[in-house]
């Protein structure tokens, strides 16, 4: 659980969902990527709910919003997981987009991404994510993707949240804004 991917037979710091790379999403400001994956997975509309992303929001490590996001005294999406890969993604791209540092050291890499191992089978769903949002910066700088057509399939097929599912917002904090 966390730690950095490896690329190019490197570990890439910027990769790791734990780094203190601070963003904004739906105008909230989440110290990393875990803090807002942990916080989203709730449906945040119970008693006290609020309290408890918040405390997710404000904690000082992502080991510490990953332990906080393990609570089940309130109630997960019920399409959490269909929908987790897609909550990641939201998060590293956003990263990426507002630290154009980790940005290009993400981009000048060629290689298989390999996520840190974690649980279940999140090394391979975030490993997913990594190659998307690395495609998508390559693209975006005029570079050609290091994904060959049945590779970018299979990860935007596990990394796009899927029809019907309910915006990723964290509506404790009245978010409103909707990100395919």
């Amino acid at each position: 659980m966390g730690g950095p991917a490896t690329i190019d037979g490197r570990a890439q710091r910027g990769t790791d969902n734990f780094l203190h790379a601070e963003m904004v999403i739906d105008g909230v400001r989440w110290p990393t990527c875990e803090h807002y994956f942990q916080a989203v997975k709730f449906l945040g509309t119970e008693p006290g709910a609020a309290r408890h992303l918040e405390k997710i929001r404000q904690v000082q490590s992502g080991g510490g919003a990953w332990g906080l996001g393990q609570s089940r005294n309130f109630k997960l999406r019920p399409d959490w997981e269909a929908s987790k890969a897609a909550a990641m993604y939201r998060a590293v791209s956003t990263k990426y987009a507002q630290h154009e540092s980790l940005a290009e050291e993400l981009r000048s890499t060629t290689g298989r991404i390999s996520a840190a191992p974690s649980t279940s089978n999140w090394q391979v769903l975030n490993s997913a994510v990594l190659e998307r949002v690395r495609h998508d910066l390559r693209i975006q700088a005029g570079m050609p993707s290091v994904l060959s057509e049945a590779e970018l399939s299979t990860v935007m097929r596990l990394t796009v949240l899927p029809e019907g599912v309910p915006p990723l917002v964290v509506a404790a904090f009245g978010c409103t804004e909707v990100q395919r």
